[in-house]
């Protein structure tokens, strides 16, 4: 007994199928004419699914981008009233929050005064020079308080500059402070409106 070997595939861009003898008889045409039959089939459902497809997810995609989607929309209907409430109470509480957040951040900074240490001396052992920079609202008076400190971090100075308006946000100062001792260092410690 002797197995057969099953018949080869067919590929339909490469011409007609043969026949079991290698020659296109009238069965093959005929059966290369089925085949070429239901591939079309196929082919036409395969892209009338993928245009059936297609039309669907272009029309969640406008729902979406529109916001009237049928899942959103079930859900809302699905909501008893209270439920309904609680939904519309915490959105409106998440937008006063974030507006509340938002107006703190910009009056924290808006009438504020900043200051940088731009450079020090110490020319001799009871003083030290500072040059620094003040960014404030031109019509602010502000009030700085300099140190100067020991190798410790030991303050052996201080005094308090007062930085009238002016016609620019930002301004550069020099002050002088009077030490106890020899200091290492020279800094703003702080700076206020007045």
């Amino acid at each position: 007994m002797s197995a057969t070997a099953p018949p080869p595939r067919h590929d339909p861009s490469r011409g007609p199928a043969l026949g079991p003898t290698g020659s296109g008889g009238p069965d093959a045409s005929a059966g290369s004419e089925a085949s070429s039959g239901s591939d079309a089939s196929h082919a036409s459902h395969a892209s009338l699914g993928a245009e059936t497809t297609a039309d669907l997810e272009a029309e969640d995609l406008e729902e979406a981008r529109a916001g009237t989607g049928t899942r959103a929309r079930d859900a809302w209907a699905g909501l008893d009233p209270a439920h309904r409430r609680f939904v519309v109470l915490g959105v409106v509480l998440g937008i006063l929050g974030t507006a509340m957040v938002i107006w703190y951040a910009l009056s924290a900074t808006v009438d504020k005064v900043n200051w940088r240490d731009v450079a020090f001396e110490v020319p001799a052992d009871n003083l030290v020079r500072m040059r620094f920079e003040i960014t404030k609202p031109p019509d602010m008076t502000a009030v700085c308080t300099l140190l100067a400190q020991e190798t410790n971090h030991g303050v052996v100075g201080r005094t308090t500059v007062t930085i009238p308006p002016a016609s620019e946000r930002t301004t550069y100062h020099e002050a002088t402070i009077r030490t106890t001792s020899l200091a290492v260092i020279g800094t703003v410690r702080t700076c206020a409106a007045q």
